[in-house]
């Protein structure tokens, strides 16, 4: 009895065991101060020592959605492109973090490069009339038939074949089992390399890492929605502050007065702390700390130098709730 309660209040994280989000979910977690503990690598379980309740389930990319739609796993930490890809068309799962920043990649539409009429998707619009009055059809191999299908119908492209395929799509055009692909691509490299090439408008979904969960299931039990949310909140304070910097400066009164007015343009005045600095002197001198996101750092620098700032720092913030 007291096991089954125990096990009822964890949480079941499920992340990838292999492929491209595999070390960077791990790094990620740890990075979030999260790391994850795995006794020994042939098990398919772990635990997050820092998160009591929370423990890994390491699973096929492909596999994780469902697992989290079943129950299996109440959260999971997946791609974009496979969450949309498979999960069911009325799911308990939702997006819960839609953005880890990291896995990011795009679904495109590849055509080979000795098609060289077509550039656009209005082009392959054409092609695909083209074939359908020589009483031929667009062939397409792809592992996101789906999204594929979505994208091509809304563009107004409806006579094609779509040809599901789980091996290495850039070969297909020259082996001719497909005419073209619809392939995930994140550098575009191996697309060059096989003398492939994308089209304008061909860019079905730009994906990244997401965390996903079963609704329903945490919104029925208090304990899991609440370590889910010490997770949830672990996670975004991190992804908040690998985005942000803390400025800190020194100036005198008059100097902060002017400094807070160009600042206040500019930047949310809850982000902007001002305090005065003991010293022996009878100048009045204050401290400014200023939170700001970090393509904000030369703006803001040159702000603080311009209105007499001294002593000026820079700080990489770990977490901010």
């Amino acid at each position: 009895m007291a096991n089954n309660m125990r096990k009822n209040t964890q949480i079941q994280l499920a992340i990838p065991s292999n492929g491209a989000l595999y070390d960077p979910t791990l790094k990620f977690l740890s990075k979030s101060g999260i790391p994850v503990y795995r006794s020994n690598p042939r098990k398919y379980s772990a635990i997050i020592p820092n998160l009591n309740g929370i423990n890994i389930l390491f699973q096929r990319t492909s596999d994780i959605t469902s697992k989290v739609e079943e129950g299996s796993a109440e959260l999971g930490i997946v791609g974009l492109d496979r969450y949309l890809e498979l999960k069911e068309k009325d799911s308990n799962t939702s997006i819960l973090i839609n953005d880890l920043k990291f896995g990011g990649c795009s679904l495109l539409l590849e055509i080979p490069n000795s098609w060289i009429d077509i550039s656009s998707l209005a082009d392959l619009t054409d092609l695909t009339m083209e074939f359908r009055n020589k009483g031929k059809v667009l062939k397409i191999a792809t592992k996101f038939p789906r999204l594929v299908k979505k994208h091509l119908i809304e563009n107004g492209i409806n006579h094609f074949s779509l040809i599901r395929s789980d091996g290495t799509l850039e070969v297909a055009p020259e082996m001719g089992f497909a005419d073209i692909i619809a392939d995930i691509s994140s550098s575009g490299t191996t697309m060059r390399e096989n003398n492939l090439k994308t089209i304008k408008g061909g860019t079905i979904l730009n994906s990244q890492a997401i965390l996903i969960g079963n609704k329903k299931i945490l919104e029925s039990n208090k304990s899991k929605l609440e370590l889910s949310q010490m997770l949830i909140n672990t996670i975004e304070s991190h992804i908040y502050a690998s985005e942000s910097y803390i400025i800190t400066a020194n100036l005198n009164v008059n100097n902060s007065n002017r400094l807070l007015k160009k600042l206040n343009s500019f930047i949310d005045s809850s982000d902007i702390t001002i305090s005065e600095i003991y010293n022996h002197s009878k100048e009045k001198l204050y401290k400014l700390e200023i939170m700001i996101i970090k393509q904000d750092l030369l703006l803001v620098i040159k702000a603080i130098k311009g209105s007499g700032g001294k002593n000026i720092k820079v700080y990489n913030p770990e977490y901010i709730f």
